[in-house]
């Protein structure tokens, strides 16, 4: 092995080792950077640093200049521990430097691009000087705690670069004297702003940036606060950048300024079949400042999923509810479990939506709100009895002390406007509708100054049947889930049959054709691929230029089906499985599939009206890219067609029209309704186009040419009132 390794040790090592060795990843590298520092007088400064320095136990490396000029003057700026004047000698026959290291206590760790020592070295400044790493007089070779040799990669110092390796790294400032100290934890997934004249860019994981002559000069990086629980002590950093630049290494120590656990979960699927088994994904994890000794997740599966196992042991199984006691996380701790389920094929029809829900527990607010009353809404809704039934409940610790809005909304029309609430403690308002096969959703107003991000909101879809004995579809994804505090997360899907295996959807899709959401909404993509061709697949690469009205301080991974790295450089994402071996689809069509999941937020200074459109391209090896559909959606508000008569009650007769939607010709039929009425039919601003007595017979129209297309209402009224509503959809004749 080591020729400076004592034996003694060796052994030690190979004994307790023995049998735990693991194969190393692709990814599992040192590289060694030798950044020239300049001159004073005829002494050369030139850094030693590395990225991938992860438990390290012992390494040996020989340093040199290619063009065998000037000898060793001395070694400072130490950063490794026990490293004294016996770990190196300067070979004069090599004209090279060699350094051998061992720390059999614990191995060492530091950031990509940490200085490991920085070496002076007596030489000619007026001749041209190249250093680099060698293999002579001593041969390359790092060791790390588990007794794996580790590959080595180096630059030269005179190296031209068109990218910089940039390695900006974040830890957990454990004994708060803001510098990294071995063991210290490392935290990946962190934003940093790159701000220069005026301009910003966002950097997640960048790895390589490129500059342009316009752009050289000072830089300020600093850290984008992810959590109030926790702040930089070196939050905003300068840096001189031009075209000598080699190497770009900052460091940002985190330290707690109040102490709490918060937790967060996050759920994902690539896709919701009917009558086969497939997996969510359940990733959690404590970014709080103390552990959490009793973390405890709950899923509530959809009323027609059938739970099948997880690859770890549940705590509990009581459908709808399965939990899993992950007990001890601590701080920073993730971890990440699959869970399977069957949808039910006797119950369920393609399109219909599926919703799985995930909650870390005990949920504990660590923000403070002062103004907040202590009331807390939240909604539930079931089918029963032949009714859509909707409860609304104040679940917190004090009375409402100002009443909020609720609102219902039937597939996408808002029968009536909205409503308020006003709650004691403990007190509900119950709410019913008619089991008619259309699709409700209850939203309501969160009380003022609530902490977090909660918008309560509940849909029943499928509660009973139209006149054609079906159900509307396709209504529930239209909206946001009361899922954008950290501690719950939800999965809502509509059960497809064929697809197309790459693609890219959005959630909430948005309403109507212009997939209207409000500006404050989280927006989730889900980006699909898989391998149709007729060999392996070794890497695969996703490419997703962000829409500029997307607030990328904002952007997380939420999931994906293999392991993966990624980089945000500015708006650019890039997201890379290498070595994936995705086989092809005959091989195996579940194995040919993958999937990433991510979300973030509009802009809080997008305009109204904005468009925000995304498309992605899908590499396979050296393929060519395939480029994904386009979501769109459009910033908005009250953008909801109102109707200005309430809904039905569930005593109400139940009016039919089909076909609906159509082109002017259609027919008119009441369910156990024998009494003659006046019928009226009212475009969407309510003005009158026609209106027509009705004997009790069928009606049957042909307005074919008389309407335009567009939304419309048929109301049916005698002299007891109105007594049914509904919506009438008029297509071009093409229809």
């Amino acid at each position: 092995m080591f020729g400076f390794i004592r034996n003694r040790l060796l052994a030690v090592l190979i004994l307790a080792l023995s049998g735990f060795c693991r194969p190393l990843s692709g990814q599992d590298q040192v590289v060694i950077f030798p950044v020239d520092k300049g001159w004073v007088g005829d002494t050369n400064f030139i850094e030693l640093r590395a990225t991938g320095f992860k438990n390290i136990l012992a390494f040996q490396l020989s340093f040199r200049d290619e063009n065998r000029l000037g000898q060793l003057a001395g070694i400072d700026q130490v950063r490794l521990p026990n490293f004294n004047s016996g770990n190196y000698s300067f070979h004069q026959g090599f004209n090279a430097l060699t350094v051998s290291w061992d720390f059999a206590a614990q191995g060492m760790t530091l950031p990509d691009g940490e200085t490991l020592f920085r070496i002076k070295w007596l030489s000619d400044p007026l001749q041209s000087h190249c250093y680099e790493i060698a293999n002579a007089p001593v041969i390359i070779e790092f060791l790390n705690t588990n007794a794996n040799s580790i590959p080595v990669n180096g630059y030269k110092s005179c190296q031209s670069v068109q990218f910089i390796p940039t390695y900006l790294s974040v830890y957990r400032d454990a004994n708060s004297n803001c510098s990294y100290d071995n063991q210290e934890q490392l935290l990946s997934d962190y934003t940093i702003i790159d701000s220069f004249n005026g301009r910003t860019r966002i950097l997640k994981n960048p790895q390589l940036l490129s500059f342009s002559s316009a752009e050289f000069g000072f830089h300020y990086f600093s850290i984008s606060s992810k959590s109030s629980l926790w702040n930089a002590c070196n939050r905003s950093q300068r840096l001189y950048i031009d075209s000598t630049t080699k190497l770009i290494s900052l460091q940002f120590g985190l330290q707690p300024v109040s102490v709490c656990p918060l937790l967060e979960v996050e759920v994902s699927s690539p896709i919701v079949r009917r009558c086969v088994n497939y997996n969510y994904q359940i990733h959690y994890k404590n970014t709080g400042t103390i552990a959490e000794p009793n973390s405890l997740i709950r899923i509530t599966l959809d009323s027609f999923m059938i739970y099948k196992g997880a690859s770890i042991q549940p705590s509990l199984i009581q459908w709808p509810v399965v939990e899993f006691a992950i007990g001890n996380l601590d701080v920073f701790e993730e971890g990440v479990f699959l869970i399977t389920v069957e949808l039910d094929c006797n119950r369920t029809l393609v399109g219909q939506t599926h919703c799985l829900k995930a909650e870390i527990l005990p949920k504990v607010n660590c923000l403070s709100s002062p103004n907040w009353s202590g009331a807390h809404v939240e909604v539930n809704g079931i089918c029963s009895e032949g009714k859509v039934k909707f409860r609304i409940l104040n679940s917190g610790e004090q009375n409402m002390t100002e009443p909020s809005q609720y609102w219902i909304v039937e597939d996408d029309i808002m029968p009536g406007l909205k409503k308020n609430v006003l709650l004691n403690k403990g007190a509900f308002l119950d709410l019913e509708y008619p089991a008619n096969g259309k699709t409700y959703r209850l939203m309501v107003d969160q009380v003022a100054f609530h902490p977090g991000q909660s918008n309560p909101t509940v849909a029943i879809e499928g509660c009973g049947k139209n006149q054609q004995g079906d159900f509307s579809r396709g209504y529930v994804l239209q909206f946001p889930e009361d899922e954008e505090d950290l501690h719950i997360a939800i999965d809502c899907q509509e059960s497809r049959g064929s697809f197309d295996p790459n693609d890219k959807t959005a959630w909430p899709r948005g309403y109507g054709q212009e997939n209207f959401i409000e500006p404050n909404r989280q927006i989730e993509y889900r980006i699909r691929f898989q391998n149709t061709g007729n060999d392996t697949a070794f890497q695969v690469a996703i490419f997703d230029t962000l829409d500029s009205w997307l607030d990328l301080e904002t952007f997380k991974m939420t999931g994906s089906s293999h392991p993966y790295r990624y980089s945000l450089v500015g708006n650019v994402l890039t997201v890379r499985f290498d070595g994936i071996q995705l086989p092809h689809r005959s091989a195996n069509e579940t194995g040919s599939q993958g999937y990433i999941t991510y979300a973030l937020q509009p802009l809080s200074s997008a305009p109204l009206k904005a468009r925000i459109n995304n498309t992605a391209e899908i590499v396979f090896d050296m393929n060519a890219a395939i480029i994904t559909n386009t979501t769109l959606h459009t910033l908005s508000k009250d953008f909801i067609v109102v109707s200005t008569q309430p809904p039905a009650g569930p005593e109400k007769h139940m009016m039919n029209i089909y076909p609906n939607p159509n082109n002017g010709l259609f027919q008119i039929e009441f369910k156990g309704l024998k009494q003659q009425g006046i019928v009226s039919i009212l475009d969407a601003c309510g003005n009158m186009c026609f209106r027509l007595p009705w004997e009790g017979q069928p009606l049957s129209l042909d307005l074919n040419g008389m309407l335009e297309a567009g939304i419309y209402f048929v109301k049916f009224e005698n002299n007891r009132g109105i007594i049914a509503f509904e919506k009438l959809m008029i297509v071009p004749s093409k229809y």
